[in-house]
């Protein structure tokens, strides 16, 4: 190889060992970024809302235990594209840390549905998509229940 071309390639390589690396960097195992939830202690009150049904938490445990299930939620690497997901039956969770702030999850099943217990789905619009044991379900519907 020649002069010439070695200072040619050597760009070329360096490169592609940087391109390399950011793709490595990227395929660690996680697909995204984790949920961006409040800390629990700023969380003021939880509410949730399923058609009818609506339930305001104000306990700071409950509250507590409630974001500690959503943020074992892994991110799915799917856009959240919409201000609430297009499925009906979603459960809507508003994290409302002031009067000019809150965060809105929305909770819902793939199209399997409830008596199936397929994947159900965690959505900050316009953050993402997040899946979550289905248990988080029952959770919430006890909350529901209890008001």
């Amino acid at each position: 190889m020649g002069r010439g071309m070695m200072r040619r390639a050597i760009p070329l390589i360096v490169l592609a060992l940087l391109a390399i690396g950011f793709l490595i960097a990227r395929c660690d195992g996680d697909s995204g970024e984790a949920m961006k939830l409040p800390v629990a202690d700023t969380v003021r009150e939880v509410e949730i809302t399923q058609g009818n049904m609506a339930a305001v938490i104000d306990d700071p445990d409950i509250m507590a235990a409630l974001i500690h299930e959503m943020s074992a939620a892994e991110d799915t690497g799917r856009e959240s594209v919409n201000d609430s997901p297009a499925v009906g039956g979603a459960v809507r969770i508003r994290l409302v840390v002031s009067d000019s702030e809150s965060i809105t999850v929305f909770a819902y099943f793939d199209q399997r549905g409830l008596q199936y217990k397929g994947t159900l789905y965690l959505e900050i619009p316009y953050q993402g998509i997040y899946s979550i044991d289905a248990a988080f379900w029952d959770s919430v519907e006890q909350l529901l229940r209890q008001t």
